[in-house]
Order: C-alpha cells, then sequence, then structure tokens
C-alpha cells in the first residue's frame, strides 16, 4: 500500500507597506533663444543725411553715404537703414531688417551697381562692378542681413 505525507500549507500575514518616496523637484528651464526678431543695430546723427527706410549704407572719414557696388571703396558695407528721425538713423548691420517691401522669399538681393543705396535680385556681371550680397528675403518686407565678402568682377 502506498504511503502519503500530508503537508498543510499555511500563508503567513502580509507586512505592512512602506510608504512611497516623494517626487524629486523639476528642473529649471533653459533660457530661450534670440527669437525671430534678433538685430543689432546702433543709433547715429548726421546733419542732413538724405536717408530712408532701406537704404544700404557706407561709413568713410567720418561721415555716412549710400553705398554704390561700382567700386570696392564704394561698396564697403556697413549696414542697411532701419529707421530715420531727423538727422538720427539707426543702422542694422547683422540680423533682420523689417519694414522693407517688393521682397521675393528665399531669393539673395545684393547691393546695386547703378543706384545708391539700393539692393537687386540681379547679381551684378559687370567687369569692375562688386558682386555683393546684402540680404536674403524671409518676407516681402523682412530679410536676414549676409556678412559676405564682395568680389570685384574681373
Amino acid at each position: 500500500m502506498s504511503s502519503y505525507t500530508a503537508f498543510q500549507v499555511i500563508n503567513g500575514t502580509s507586512g505592512t507597506s512602506g510608504s512611497s518616496g516623494s517626487s524629486g523637484s523639476a528642473g529649471t528651464s533653459g533660457t530661450s533663444g534670440m527669437g525671430s526678431s534678433y538685430s543689432l543695430y546702433e543709433t547715429y546723427t548726421q546733419v542732413s543725411h538724405g536717408f530712408v527706410l532701406g537704404d544700404v549704407v557706407r561709413f568713410d572719414a567720418g561721415t555716412w553715404y549710400k553705398a554704390l557696388a561700382d567700386s570696392a571703396q564704394n561698396a564697403e558695407v556697413f549696414g542697411i537703414i532701419q529707421l530715420v528721425n531727423g538727422d538720427s538713423f539707426d543702422v542694422v548691420f547683422e540680423g533682420k531688417v523689417t519694414g522693407l517691401s517688393g521682397l521675393t522669399i528665399g531669393i539673395v538681393y545684393f547691393l546695386s551697381p547703378t543706384t545708391l543705396g539700393a539692393i537687386t535680385s540681379t547679381e551684378p556681371s559687370t567687369i569692375t562692378q562688386i558682386s555683393k550680397p546684402i540680404l536674403i528675403a524671409t518676407s516681402s518686407t523682412t530679410g536676414n542681413i549676409l556678412r559676405y565678402r564682395g568680389i570685384i568682377i574681373s
């Protein structure tokens, strides 16, 4: 005959649960970037300057002039006029320029070789003219200044 040994399983009682830990504190947020309206500019004063919004200017021997891509000296661009207030004016020399008109998004504009202080979407190509990229349009009224070196067409 077979013999069986019987075991009785007795479950113990459950212990008490531990308390849950506290949540950590949230980290600090990073600083925001410069945003889409970043511009570096300076305000200058010159009596009877004759500048208007959008003029491309240069600075030579203590005097401001409208730039022109007809020679290396005349094409030494400092920036673009952003604001005119009497004899004072703001020159944006890096970043975003606003208040312009008639631009085509994504097009690079060059310093004009024929019109003082103007930009053109046609790159100068005549010998002795200067190919000087000035800005790339980001809307019909805004653009970002390009800090590229001009080249003499030869």
